[in-house]
């Protein structure tokens, strides 16, 4: 018994270990509030979370803002297109968020945020995730923003996965 929780723990997941220079990953991060149809600018903290998860694989955070016409672009695949036309890098990803209250349960406030994660590159086709991601958040007066700072760090695993699965 001991000898299987012994190799079960040689068995840990690890990302990879970061060699030489950070490749540069240009991102565009987006929030939608679903009622008013509006993009909201994500805070620098959820920015930070990204940088930081991104620079553990490898890989430099290269943030670009939107264009205010960015979102009448029409579909998701057409906005990474206009990404990957206005970057240097050989990488860009897009990340295009949706936050909206679910219910209340025990003074607690649920929330469910929407990813769409779009990895884009020169060399090969757009690789596309999509995934929901429930929070709860303890105040009434919370946001969309506080939400996608709540699950900021779970998208930007996915999209360490979505990067690594495009680059292979």
């Amino acid at each position: 018994m001991v000898l299987i929780f012994g190799l079960l723990g040689c068995l840990s997941a690890r990302g990879p270990v970061p060699t030489g220079t950070p490749v540069p990953v240009t991102t565009v991060v987006t929030l939608v509030n679903p009622e008013a149809g509006q993009p909201i600018k994500p805070t620098d903290t959820v920015l930070g979370t990204f940088q930081s998860h991104f620079e553990s694989h490898g890989w430099k955070l290269e943030s670009m803002t939107a264009a205010g016409d960015f979102h009448q672009l029409g579909t998701s695949k057409r906005r990474a297109q206009w990404l990957m036309e206005h970057t240097d890098e050989d990488l860009a990803v897009l990340i295009e968020t949706e936050a909206r209250p679910r219910s209340q349960l025990g003074g607690r406030f649920q929330w469910v945020v929407d990813a769409s994660i779009i990895v884009v590159s020169e060399e090969s086709e757009p690789t596309i995730r999509h995934a929901r991601f429930p929070t709860t958040l303890p105040h009434i007066h919370q946001s969309e923003l506080d939400a996608l700072q709540a699950v900021a760090p779970r998208i930007a695993a996915q999209a360490a996965g979505q990067i690594e699965l495009h680059q292979k």
